[in-house]
């Protein structure tokens, strides 16, 4: 088949009884219409994103009196649409030096993370239509992201940055009056051509996100509406003004906790959808905003990763996402710990810095769920750590580690 990226070949799998609706058709999509995760053998057929929403163990903090099955497969369905969104937003964005494949599943594994191993005898539980979201979300989040930057980096042109655009249009013109906010950088990509491609880029990002363009309420309509046949079965679970409150939560850092923001979200709230459905969207954001501020988004990181592009002995963004991906938060339950091996002084710097970030939210999260939230909150870490961001093996020959004082 052809999806307007060049020919692919496509192999669709339906399984587990009969099926009257419609069908995904994307790259080798694996849908059990029964709820049973795919036959063995075929997982690494896959599409990555449907494997993880598939196999996440989200899925077991619904009790067993609240039937999950349905939920569980028409979620796995939407995340199989989401992910041919993913798949033409990318090819359109193959000059984006930023591109974080990853990211989406980082963030999956950090809502896994957060809940914790799943407890009987625990007052921690969560109704299907909640579990659905929060294993949608974090795909949901990338695609939408994937999107919006495909859309306005052809208006923008990111990649010509400190060049006159003639007969520029204003999302052109917003674009460079922001970047006039950081002339150091501009200055650079001018005596520097070859980075300027990856600072305008980011400014681009950052420009993206100060203008709201991750949670524009139209852009999220959008995009629900190109997976409309595989969420209608979900009801109002997928609501585009529940979905665009939550994605407006997950970037918002620590104020996700501000009292004003949280009252305008529902505290329980009974929704349409297969069954008996309760969504207590509080919670949801809360834990989704914190579990979005330890997945490490490149994007995100601080500005002292970009201030040391073009420059002699700059960051290599290549090694920059290995980095990213092969970090793992280890230690204690009660106080994880970030290990990172770094290759650029900035790098180990900005991550320290972005790890005391995620602290902030982790308290901002931890009070609000003791003062505001109604129903358990799952056990939180006390704090989080950046005391194995460290220099890989031979990078930094007598390199000496600066204690930041979180540590």
């Amino acid at each position: 088949m052809t999806d307007g990226m060049g020919e692919t070949e496509a192999r669709n799998h339906v399984g587990g009884g009969t099926f009257h609706g419609p069908v995904i058709q994307g790259r080798t999509v694996y849908v059990q219409l029964d709820g049973s995760l795919p036959p063995v053998g075929t997982a690494a057929e896959m599409d990555p994103w449907v494997a993880s929403a598939a196999e996440s163990s989200v899925w077991c903090h619904v009790p067993p009196d609240r039937d999950v099955t349905v939920a569980r497969t028409h979620a796995l369905a939407v995340v199989g649409a989401l992910a041919g969104v993913r798949d033409r937003a990318e090819a359109a964005l193959g000059d984006d030096p930023w591109q974080d494949p990853g990211m989406a599943m980082r963030f999956a594994e950090r809502v896994e993370w957060l809940l914790g191993e799943p407890d009987a005898e625990g007052a921690f539980e969560l109704y299907p239509a909640e579990a659905a979201l929060l294993v949608i979300l974090p795909f949901l989040y990338r695609a939408n992201q994937l999107q919006a930057v495909a859309r306005w980096a052809t208006a923008v042109m990111p990649e010509r940055l400190g060049h006159t655009v003639a007969g520029a249009g204003p999302e052109r013109q917003s674009f460079e009056a922001f970047s006039d906010e950081h002339g150091m950088l501009r200055e650079r990509s001018r005596l520097r051509p070859q980075s300027a491609a990856p600072i305008g880029w980011w400014l681009f990002h950052r420009w993206l996100l100060r203008r709201g363009g991750l949670a524009d309420r139209a852009d999220v309509a959008e995009l629900l509406t190109a997976v409309d046949e595989q969420s209608r079965p979900l009801g109002e679970i997928l609501g585009a003004r529940r979905v665009t409150r939550l994605l407006h939560g997950i970037r918002r850092g620590p104020d996700v906790a501000n009292a004003e923001f949280l009252e305008q979200l529902p505290a329980d709230d009974r929704v349409r959808g297969p069954g008996h459905q309760r969504v207590r969207e509080r919670r949801l954001v809360l834990l989704l905003a914190l579990a979005f501020s330890t997945c490490l988004d490149i994007t995100a990181l601080p500005d002292v990763v970009v201030e040391h592009l073009g420059i002699p002995h700059s960051v290599d963004l290549g090694q920059l996402r290995e980095t990213v991906e092969r970090a793992v938060w280890g230690g204690e339950s009660t106080l994880p710990v970030l290990r990172a091996d770094c290759h650029h002084e900035a790098v180990i710097e900005g991550l320290r810095a972005y790890t005391a970030r995620a602290d902030e939210v982790l308290h901002a999260v931890d009070r609000a769920g003791r003062e505001r939230i109604t129903c358990a909150m799952p056990s939180l870490p006390s704090r989080l750590s950046a005391d194995q961001v460290r220099p890989a093996d031979g990078v930094f020959d007598g390199w000496a580690r600066v204690p930041d004082g979180r540590a």
